[in-house]
């Protein structure tokens, strides 16, 4: 069957930013399109031309689109709905005071320097900062970066034990009842709702972990063992 471009892909051959060439950009569209309107704040971690801000400043036609990268060259490109931060990316300082100015984020794509030691200070410092239901994205894991232990998707991967975080002493058969966390329980475990995974790229989606399944219930009587 003939694959038919979406909307993002045709935005991908008219700026032609290099994740086009990783096929990329259809699983942004899968995860994306349905947003597009909803998007006020974005970060992409990585400028080095104008062509992905470019086109995600026309994918998104409500959001600010913030550009992160260590070359001051890449102010150039601040314009229109553009703004352009020139720093580190593993400089926490430098990220909360991007925070500070952006006032949080929907959206964070990290496509900097491809260190997997960066890729985690990244997101262990940027993904708290997302809206209630921001996504996270960590492009270019793996063999692909010189990464071939996977050390970045391993640490990802390892997310999913907050996802699906069971409290200690809280009965197997009792499970429509556990639509909240008591509040020990891991920030990961209440603000990430799941992962996806792809060849060389991973989202990571933010949410109310896991009150947002409308069909369990509430304790009342019940009283487990937290």
């Amino acid at each position: 069957m003939k694959h038919r471009k979406n909307a993002l892909e045709l935005l991908g051959e008219k700026h032609e930013p290099s994740k086009r060439n990783h096929n990329y950009l259809q699983h942004y569209w899968t995860h994306l399109r349905d947003v597009r309107e909803e998007v006020r704040s974005m970060l992409e971690i990585g400028v080095q031309t104008q062509k992905s801000v470019r086109m995600w400043e026309e994918f998104f036609p409500n959001a600010v689109v913030h550009g992160l990268d260590i070359d001051p060259k890449c102010k150039q490109f601040e314009s229109g709905r553009v703004k352009i931060h020139i720093g580190d990316q593993s400089d926490k300082n430098f990220l909360q005071s991007v925070t500070n100015i952006a006032g949080g984020f929907d959206l964070i794509i990290d496509d900097g320097s491809h260190i997997p030691q960066h890729q985690i200070a990244s997101f262990e410092h940027l993904f708290p900062t997302l809206s209630q239901h921001g996504i996270y994205v960590v492009e270019d894991t793996g063999g692909c970066v010189g990464d071939f232990s996977n050390s970045v998707i391993n640490i990802l991967r390892s997310l999913t034990d907050y996802v699906n975080f069971w409290p200690q002493g809280f009965r197997t058969q009792d499970w429509p009842y556990l639509s909240r966390f008591p509040d020990n329980a891991p920030w990961l475990a209440k603000n990430i709702s799941g992962l996806a995974f792809y060849r060389w790229m991973v989202f990571v989606f933010r949410g109310d972990n896991p009150r947002e399944n409308p069909y369990l219930k509430e304790l009342s009587t019940l009283k487990p063992t937290l």
